[in-house]
């Protein structure tokens, strides 16, 4: 089985593995961790990038003419990619605490309080003025910005991950990911001065080493 799975797979379960022989010997119930002297399988990771300005010029652009290709789209559909583009883009935040972001957590003067998905930090993030306008034009007076709040978030996070991947299609960037507006936000932090620590935060990584 492990020549099927992904190094960074096997990296997780070998530790995992560890960690049970380890209190197997701490309970007493065995001498030596059999799984020390397992090698860790080298895992090469591949680094997503930013968007320039120009693509994100012609992603903004493709979510306003969403409906012009997919006219089954509801109507209003492209307000609120452009509003859910422009929130990933400038607060950070992964595309499944976008979807599932409530309209309270946004405070007066556009500061964003919330609590990380992974992490569970609470992180206060600012928001722009034109990011805060894209979502009071989409705003619908519902509890989710982009949720109804029905059913399971899973489901509403797939239909805005298909429509995301429309957007890229039409931008002409084959190889576009909602992961990578995340990715132009840290990066931009960083060509601003802003700390490693404090982006890493914002960014809700578990690790320093992962930012």
């Amino acid at each position: 089985e492990g020549g099927k799975l992904a190094p960074i797979t096997m990296q997780k379960r070998l530790e995992m593995l560890r960690s049970f022989f380890r209190f197997c010997v701490d309970s007493g119930w065995m001498e030596r961790n059999p799984a020390r002297t397992i090698k860790l399988p080298l895992v090469r990771f591949a680094p997503t990038l930013p968007y320039t300005e120009e693509q994100m010029g012609k992603i903004l652009e493709a979510a306003e003419r969403i409906r012009e290709t997919h006219p089954k789209m509801p109507l209003g559909c492209e307000k609120r990619l452009k509003a859910l583009i422009l929130l990933m883009r400038y607060s950070g935040l992964r595309i499944s605490d976008a979807v599932g972001l409530k309209r309270e957590t946004i405070g007066s003067g556009g500061r964003l309080f919330l609590y990380q998905a992974k992490t569970g930090h609470p992180v206060v993030v600012p928001v722009p003025d034109f990011v805060m306008k894209a979502l009071k034009d989409c705003d619908e007076g519902n509890e989710y910005y982009f949720w109804t709040g029905m059913g399971k978030l899973k489901s509403g996070l797939t239909e805005w991950q298909d429509r995301l991947k429309k957007v890229f299609t039409m931008a002409g960037i084959p190889d576009g990911h909602g992961h990578r507006l995340r990715d132009s936000f840290a990066v931009s932090l960083l060509e601003r001065g802003v700390s490693l620590e404090t982006v890493s935060m914002l960014s809700g990584h578990q690790s320093i080493r992962t930012t």
